[in-house]
């Protein structure tokens, strides 16, 4: 993810974001069928990638903003993103725990 910067940049956030976030969806579903461990390992490395290209993005857009700003925001954009993943696991684990 070193050079992913230059690379999410060049290609443009917006459009990175429009194709990323659907795409990961898509390995979580079609790793949900995996017959085996390499299959499910084939589905789930793609959909890692893309979430640290999302995450990038989100950071990347945050020091955007802070600098227009002048002040920093960094604390509230990474509470956001970490309260999501919070809610998103219990809400996983509770679904789980219904069958």
């Amino acid at each position: 993810m070193t050079f992913g910067a230059r690379l999410l940049e060049r290609i443009g956030y917006r459009v990175v974001a429009l194709a990323l976030l659907p795409s990961i969806a898509l390995c979580y579903a079609l790793a949900s069928f995996a017959s085996g461990p390499w299959t499910l390992f084939a589905w789930l490395l793609p959909a890692g990638v893309f979430i640290g290209a999302v995450e990038q993005i989100v950071n990347l857009e945050a020091d955007r903003v802070e600098h227009q700003l002048g002040r920093r925001i960094m604390n509230r954009s990474h509470a956001f993103w970490s309260f999501g993943f919070a809610g998103a696991s219990m809400l996983g684990a509770w679904m789980s725990k219904l069958g």
